[in-house]
């Protein structure tokens, strides 16, 4: 069997940071806020995550790196807060991807083990069977590289590729999956060969950011923007942090770069979010657990972290990022059937009460004045009806709140609260 010489800063090396000429960004944190739920059943990195109807599916990775990986998947109910294992892979991977087209999850690329020869083989999961069908494989195998989604196909983006004599080299391969009719096209590559990267679909573009070059393994900060309309990537602002091993989640239009690695003693907690509608970089929240190689799933308007590895070694926690409300007062405006409060102003309790119109997943969320999360009140499968809860609010400071009804992360409705 083959080996790969690749001596990659996939598992160790050292990594400089690449500021860049523009960065647009800003110094100061966001206001979104971080939680920790149930950890994983097992530690896992190099895996990757997809969600689907109120679930995050965790599949594959390594939890012994760099010489083994599993096939294991496990699935998250935000419902119930729990985790379980849903069953296996076809195959045991590492350094793949997990990206969900409508009813289905795509499995592509990755390696048996990190260092391993990349495979092209891609698997559609059914989420609700629980069953895999194998289809048409990549042109060019790969592990490690940047996929998303856009315009209903999967876009793959550079990685490590088999090369001569044996060995894995960074590639500019950029390959697209057309799941409705089940083939694979080659359009244009990078002007560089990365690996490690993260891509995110915002704003009707692609983009893709971070990763290494390779050989020094330096954690570069160019940012590319793809125009499916005319074939052709483009330089976008520069990434603030140079770093490879990030997640790389989209929420509401906006591209979320979570923690990764900038050499083998330092990982990241840094979360630093593009807005391609202005072209500006800014910080979030750090999570409060720094790591590399975890994989990230967006649910409910929130993003999962999972799993990776930290100083002390591969890790089974999970961490959620809940962004800060946006846009209350315009939304403040919707149907006022929909979300009463009273007693408003509230003294020591006060009840919400709201409707349901269409059955399916509710939730009823208490935010600050400035956004940040304050308590969630209702996390629930709802039949159409009329519902109530009460608010115990005789701990809360004194002020301004706002109270909302979503399901999944579409805003229903938004009412102000008064705390006396």
């Amino acid at each position: 069997m083959k080996t790969i010489a690749f001596y990659s800063a996939i598992w160790s090396g050292l990594t400089v940071f690449f500021w860049g000429v523009f960065f647009g960004t800003t110094m100061m944190y966001g206001q979104g806020t971080w939680s920790t739920v149930q950890d994983l059943p097992s530690p896992r990195m190099y895996t990757t995550a997809a969600a689907y109807d109120g679930r995050i599916f965790l599949f594959g990775g390594s939890e012994f790196p760099p010489d083994s990986s599993e096939s294991s998947v496990f699935v998250y109910d935000t419902a119930s807060l729990n985790w379980t294992l849903y069953g296996h892979m076809p195959k045991r991977l590492c350094g793949m991807a997990a990206t969900r087209v409508e009813d289905k999850i795509y499995i592509i690329g990755g390696a048996p083990t990190v260092f391993g020869i990349p495979t092209g083989d891609v698997f559609a999961f059914d989420p609700v069977m629980n069953t895999w069908e194998q289809k048409a494989a990549m042109i060019t195998p790969r592990s490690f590289f940047a996929t998303s989604q856009l315009g209903g196909k999967i876009y793959t983006i550079g990685g490590l590729a088999e090369g001569p004599a044996n060995s894995a080299i960074p590639s500019k391969a950029v390959e697209v999956y057309d799941p409705a009719s089940n083939t694979w096209t080659a359009v244009s590559p990078l002007s560089q060969a990365i690996l490690n990267a993260m891509a995110g679909a915002a704003g009707g573009s692609l983009y893709v950011t971070g990763g290494t070059t390779g050989y020094p393994y330096v954690g570069i900060t160019n940012t590319f923007r793809y125009d499916t309309s005319t074939n052709q990537w483009t330089p976008a602002s520069y990434l603030p942090t140079g770093r490879w091993g990030a997640a790389g989640v989209v929420i509401e239009n906006k591209f979320y770069v979570i923690g990764g690695n900038s050499g083998l003693a330092t990982n990241f907690a840094k979360v630093e979010v593009f807005d391609p509608a202005t072209g500006i970089w800014t910080s979030e929240t750090p999570m409060p657990t720094a790591r590399r190689s975890l994989a990230a799933a967006e649910s409910g308007g929130r993003i999962y972290a999972m799993g990776g590895l930290d100083d002390n070694g591969v890790l089974s926690l999970v961490e959620v990022f809940t962004p800060a409300l946006s846009g209350i007062e315009e939304v403040d405006a919707m149907d006022p059937d929909l979300l009463q409060i009273y007693a408003n102003p509230a003294g020591q309790e006060t009840r919400v009460n709201y409707l349901v119109t269409d059955p399916g997943d509710i939730e009823v969320l208490l935010f600050s004045v400035s956004g940040a999360l304050i308590k969630r009140l209702v996390k629930s499968s709802h039949a159409p009806g009329e519902y109530s809860v009460r608010v115990d609010t005789g701990g809360m400071a004194k002020g301004v709140y706002w109270c909302v009804l979503q399901t999944g992360n579409r805003r229903l409705a938004v009412r102000k609260m008064v705390v006396m």
